[in-house]
């Protein structure tokens, strides 16, 4: 066999190795997400390495590493769960999961199995896992029939936690948008990229892994150039989640300023005069939605109440959370300047710094929104109407 052959075979169980070296020992000053995230490399590390035997012909070593092979497979995605609720769920919860219970179900179970072939049975195996047809079974070889449909339980299992990891992860990440715009004026700002990211390569990984899984490994077997595509793929796609994981910098909501109340409690909630007034006085009148950056917390700070409480009165009044209306009102403001002063005068890039937007493309994006416009849009239509005068 060629050298680029060996480099192409192990190249997925490099990434993955070189990534957990990084996180685990090398990097410093690094959170809870990003350690466990080193230490999910640790089992693709191994679930890669397992595949090297089989595609070296070393079908003997291959099945006495379908245990271990079946464990780390099972184990990858509900550890990929586990991963973004460390990154987007304040609260602690336990590292044992119930999605780790098949990995370790059916790995027990084809250990045990596998502990009981004679050799003819364990060269029977090694035969039908290369694609072959099923030869020599009946009723003296149940053990190898039997580690069989543990490996095809394995592959559909796995198929059904990609799908199911997934939307548990999808719903995860759309949670901690909706908090972050309950918490931040501009949520874009804060780690939302990143996140996208990474959900965005668990989903093309989770593609290919369901169609790898479905053409299945001996297909590979003999068509090694074929072999570049899922080699190089999945690391690709290791590469990049290894990449935005280690960039990643988590944000801690800081929730201690309201606890969440169910629907009965938040429409039995009344707002009195002072409040309503003070919210006026010090928010709208007094231009606060302006502030950079501007959190809930601090404005909870600025009005003397709790964060359930602002929220729900944000909700009920103006019929949307704390960014939009942040956002609707520099907005608003934003007009105010455009309609009165030309565009020599200001920038749109000092007009978006001046109503508190983190970047242009922030103030593009929330005044199209908004009006259906661009601001330079806005402009012509202005430099229109004044020329039709």
């Amino acid at each position: 066999m060629h050298a680029w052959y060996y480099l192409l075979i192990s190249l997925p169980s490099s990434v993955c190795l070189g990534w957990a070296v990084w996180l685990l020992l090398l990097k410093s000053n690094k959170d809870q997400a990003q350690d466990f995230l080193g230490w999910m490399m640790v089992v693709g590390f191994v679930l890669y390495l397992s595949y090297i035997p089989y595609f070296l012909h070393r079908f003997s070593i291959f099945v006495l590493l379908l245990p271990v092979y079946t464990l780390a497979t099972l184990l990858i995605y509900p550890m990929y769960h586990y991963y973004v609720r460390l990154l987007v769920e304040t609260k602690v919860f336990s590292i044992w999961q119930r999605l780790y219970l098949p990995a370790v179900v059916l790995g027990i179970l084809m250990y045990g199995t596998l502990l009981i072939l004679n050799n003819s049975e364990r060269e029977n195996l090694e035969v039908i896992l290369q694609g072959q047809p099923f030869a020599n079974l009946n009723a003296e070889t149940l053990p190898v029939i039997t580690l069989l449909a543990l490996y095809f339980i394995s592959r559909l299992t796995f198929s059904i936690l990609v799908i199911y990891t997934v939307i548990l992860n999808f719903r995860l990440i759309q949670q901690y948008q909706y908090q972050l715009s309950n918490y931040y004026s501009d949520p874009e700002n804060h780690s939302i990229k990143s996140l996208k990211y990474i959900l965005t390569g668990m989903i093309l990984t989770s593609v290919y892994s369901i169609v790898a899984n479905g053409i299945g490994v001996p297909f590979f077997l003999n068509r090694p150039f074929l072999l570049i595509i899922p080699a190089c793929s999945i690391s690709i796609l290791i590469f990049f989640l290894g990449y935005f994981g280690n960039s990643f910098h988590l944000v801690q909501l800081d929730f201690t300023h309201g606890e969440a109340l169910d629907d009965t409690i938040e429409m039995e909630l009344v707002f009195g005069e002072v409040f309503v007034a003070n919210f006026q006085h010090r928010f709208v009148d007094n231009k606060a939605f302006l502030i950079p950056g501007l959190k809930i917390t601090t404005l909870c700070e600025m009005l003397e109440t709790n964060r359930t409480y602002l929220s729900v009165y944000i909700n009920r009044t103006y019929q949307c959370n704390f960014c939009s209306l942040i956002n609707k009102l520099r907005v608003e403001y934003s007009i105010k300047h455009l309609e009165q002063v030309s565009i020599e005068k200001y920038s749109l890039n000092y007009l978006a710094e001046m109503c508190g937007f983190s970047s242009l493309n922030t103030f593009y994006r929330t005044f199209q929104k908004e009006y259906g416009m661009t601001p330079g849009q806005f402009l012509k239509q202005q430099d229109k109407k004044a020329a039709e005068k």
